[in-house]
């Protein structure tokens, strides 16, 4: 056990990791290693002292190498730039300040025109030297030099130019992020901390923005096509050597999650850099705004509600000050209302979401895919409010309008079935909810494939089932993959990753491994309070879980501490009614329980209980849970006949409710048999034993014996 928490522990770690570890090819392996680059001006006299572009229309730089680099330098066999430098020619070379990271397999015309595209933005005017390997190494001969001395070579290299210049295309289906050597160029690159940028043809950054424009989550699909461990080179033992060097150093995932940081950046920077140019250019505001609403759209597919949320509400303003189209306003304010509800801003989106609701209905028509998404909004956040009865009467009347319109293999659908099931299993009916997950998931995994973000969201709910209704093996196994996947698609603080995180942690905590669930906690709240503020919603319920875990682990001084000052905050910022308020209420009163603080203990889950039947109704296992505990603490004042009303009462309900085979379940059985032989009463330990008749003895009979 121990060797596999500190295996675990160490790959957890690995992921948060701000600097990983490498070590740098010693200087004598590249000692001959030269900084000398080309101009780029001397791209456009290659191109004419070669043929011109129409020669070399349509081949490769390794072509290029082939026939025309190889040939020329065949006599001195060494660099292009060297070649140069001997033929009077120096003006062309200089002290690279740029490294550029391209895949041979690219099209030679278009790599130099995007490298001459963004220095002519970058840098107007400037006759920028890059080290362009084409050039800058000599093609002679590669084969004797060891992979250690390419890699240190790209290493430091990349570390003394401190710019890196990516050459990607197409920007949806990129050749060199299936290249090992650029991936690994990338990985130096953010090891170093250098300046990352993306350079692409003209044409294909116009469809770049549009697409993204018109689609913003199309950036997502494409990066969630890309795997590090997938990444191919001309030589196997090249391949095999980088992806050692990755293995051994930092995984795959962590390699996926550091590619993926730096392209959002980029995207991110690009699309924001490209709204600039179109106001500085004088773009009338009609046109400005849907761009704005596409960046927002952006942010708000990365996590980034703040960004999201201030660029809707700006283009909401200007939308309806210059007399955009109701139906473009309308899908501003729906957008809005998600990134408030994501937020946890529920009084801010309930309006927006209902005026957006009357007014689709009113333009659209009640069976409109937009009129159709304004009810399931409503409907979630009716949910997250707890108001479960409003919440299932628009889902039910969604789903079947959605079907009707859109038929059940449309991904609206998908999502709305998924969502009823969530509901179902927020009401306490888990069997409800399993069966819809099990009966349709196979349909978003066809369709969209795995790694599909929504398909995660599916196989993340599915998890929490499997949690709920003690399956913990295939709730940890489920949890750990969306977790790791999200974190190489998404990123570590994407909210996405951090519920699978969460989950994770819980999951480990139900199961004792408590190092690793109390890893994944700690971490959780210090991104969460970094970026969220210390009075985030999130933050509560993450503290509330590691003080439960402090008392499982007989750490009840921190527990206490944890669960009063968390109280506070839940009665203050989510109601003295919420389920985290009551959560926390019903943990302090188990600590104060092990400490035998009885009457402090009894208080609390008196008040408990008495909330959680109004709000979640007496069948809920939330509420009968605590029953149990009350019933538990009873039976340690020998107040028996009060602690066996209760247990009666609450094992009818969870074999009705759980079924017998459920942890919570078997866990109230023991309570009311060790009551029994308490008090030497074995003709109802063995009635009990004969009404309860199921597989579950053996683990029955182990608590009885850890009682």
């Amino acid at each position: 056990m121990q060797k596999f928490l500190k295996k675990t522990t160490q790959k957890i770690t690995f992921l948060f990791s701000k600097t990983p570890p490498i070590s740098v090819t010693p200087p004598e392996l590249t000692k001959d290693f030269s900084l000398t680059g080309i101009k780029i001006s001397y791209l456009r006299q290659f191109i004419d002292e070669n043929g011109g572009r129409k020669a070399l229309e349509g081949k490769t730089t390794t072509e290029i190498n082939d026939k025309i680099i190889k040939p020329t330098t065949s006599k001195i066999k060494d660099s292009m730039c060297e070649y140069l430098m001997q033929t009077s020619r120096s003006s062309c070379v200089g002290t690279a300040t740029w490294f550029i990271s391209h895949a041979w397999g690219c099209e030679f015309l278009k790599v130099v025109d995007s490298i001459l595209d963004f220095f002519e933005n970058d840098q107007p005017g400037a006759d920028v030297t890059i080290w362009f390997d084409l050039f800058s190494n000599s093609q002679h001969e590669t084969n004797l030099k060891p992979f250690d001395w390419w890699t240190g070579t790209f290493m430091n290299a990349i570390e003394s130019l401190g710019n890196v210049l990516m050459v990607l295309m197409p920007w949806d289906d990129p050749i060199p992020l299936k290249r090992a050597w650029c991936v690994f160029e990338l990985y130096a690159c953010t090891f170093t901390k250098s300046r990352f940028e993306v350079g692409i043809p003209h044409l294909e950054k116009q469809k770049f923005l549009n697409d993204l424009k018109e689609h913003p989550g199309k950036y997502d699909l494409m990066l969630g096509s890309v795997k590090s461990e997938n990444s191919q080179a001309f030589k196997k033992e090249d391949k095999d050597a980088i992806h050692d060097v990755i293995r051994q150093k930092i995984g795959f995932g962590t390699m996926d999650q550091m590619l993926f940081n730096v392209f959002r950046s980029w995207m991110i920077r690009t699309f924001r850099s490209h709204i600039e140019t179109l106001a500085a250019s004088g773009v009338g505001e009609e046109f400005l705004v849907e761009w704005t609403v596409s960046l927002a759209t952006l942010h708000y597919n990365q996590g980034d509600f703040d960004a999201a949320e201030s660029h809707y509400k700006s283009a909401l303003e200007i939308s309806e000050r210059i007399g955009k189209s109701q139906i473009f306003i309308l899908a501003i304010m729906n957008q809005l209302g998600l990134t408030l509800l994501s937020q946890s801003k529920y009084g801010e989106a309930e309006p927006i979401l209902l005026s957006c609701l009357y007014q689709r209905k009113q333009i659209l028509g009640e069976e409109h895919q937009d009129t159709l998404a304004s009810i399931n909004n409503l409907a979630v956040l009716y949910k997250m409010q707890r108001n479960f009865d409003a919440a299932e009467t628009l889902y039910q009347d969604c789903l079947e309008r959605t079907k009707r319109t859109l038929g059940v293999k449309h991904p609206d659908y998908l999502s709305r079935i998924f969502n009823l099931a969530e509901l179902q299993k927020s009401r306490g009916n888990y069997d409800g909810a399993k069966s819809v997950y099990l009966e349709n998931l196979k349909i978003p995994i066809i369709y969209l494939g795995k790694t599909h973000p929504k398909t995660l969201g599916f196989l993340s709910n599915l998890a929490e089932i499997y949690r709920l209704t003690g399956n913990y093996d295939d709730a940890e196994k489920w949890n750990l993959y969306c977790f790791e996947e999200r974190t190489r698609i998404l990123g570590a603080t994407h909210k996405h990753t951090l519920t699978s995180m969460q989950n994770l942690a819980v999951v480990y905590d139900l199961q004792g491994f408590y190092e690793k669930a109390e890893l994944l906690y700690v971490e959780l709240i210090t991104i969460l309070e970094r970026n969220f503020g210390t009075d985030h919603p999130e933050i509560i319920t993450v503290k509330s879980n590691l003080a439960e875990l402090y008392r499982k682990d007989e750490r009840y001084d921190e527990s206490e501490s944890l669960c009063v000052t968390s109280l506070a905050k839940s009665q203050r910022i989510l109601g003295i009614d919420h389920p985290v308020t009551l959560t926390i209420m019903n943990n302090l009163g188990l600590t104060y329980h092990m400490r035998h603080e009885y009457d402090k203990a009894e208080e609390l889950y008196l008040d408990c209980i008495s909330t959680r039947k109004v709000v979640m109704g007496e069948n809920h296992s939330d509420t009968l849970t605590t029953m149990t505990n009350l019933a538990s603490l009873y039976r340690e004042r020998e107040e028996y006949w009060r602690a066996e009303i209760i247990y009666l009462d609450c094992l009818d309900r969870f074999k009705q409710t759980l079924g017998e085979n459920h942890p919570l379940t078997v866990n109230c059985f023991s309570g009311l048999e060790k009551l029994y032989l308490l008090q030497n009463e074995y003709a109802k330990s063995e009635q009990l034993r004969r009404d309860f008749d199921n597989p579950m003895f053996d683990k029955i009979d182990a608590i009885l014996n850890d009682l």
